[in-house]
């Protein structure tokens, strides 16, 4: 085991002895350097993987159930306009909307149109985007 491989280690059983403790470090860090956060962040940000991989996940805390969230992700990425009204989402933010009560997805909308879905509580109007 080379030098690097036991600092790593030793590294990694320092952490998992004092979680808190690098917790509120980390913290402190973040708070003493912001403008080196925002420019961490953004790297990660704009990593295609980074992007699929947030989305999926807030789609999952909103309670949007699919059995297949790659082919959603796919199809969301590859959706130009508007399902609804027509507009392009290059002027429009682009929306998945669904079902709260069971979790199906209705269409790709942009925002205009969800929100004005949303406030009348339309159910009628599903769209399968698989």
């Amino acid at each position: 085991m080379d030098k690097k491989e036991r600092r790593r280690l030793a590294s990694k059983r320092y952490y998992e002895r004092n979680k808190q403790k690098c917790y509120q470090a980390s913290l402190k860090w973040k708070k003493n350097n912001p403008e080196k956060v925002k420019i961490s962040q953004a790297k990660t940000d704009r990593r295609p993987c980074a992007m699929k991989t947030r989305l999926i996940r807030c789609w999952k805390n909103q309670g949007i159930i699919d059995g297949d969230y790659e082919s959603l992700y796919n199809e969301f990425v590859n959706t130009k306009e508007c399902m609804i009204c027509g507009h392009d989402f290059s002027k429009y933010k682009k929306c998945l909307d669904h079902d709260h009560d069971t979790g199906e997805v209705r269409y790709i909308c942009c925002d205009n149109c969800n929100n004005k879905f949303l406030s009348l509580r339309c159910n009628n109007f599903s769209l399968n985007v698989k």
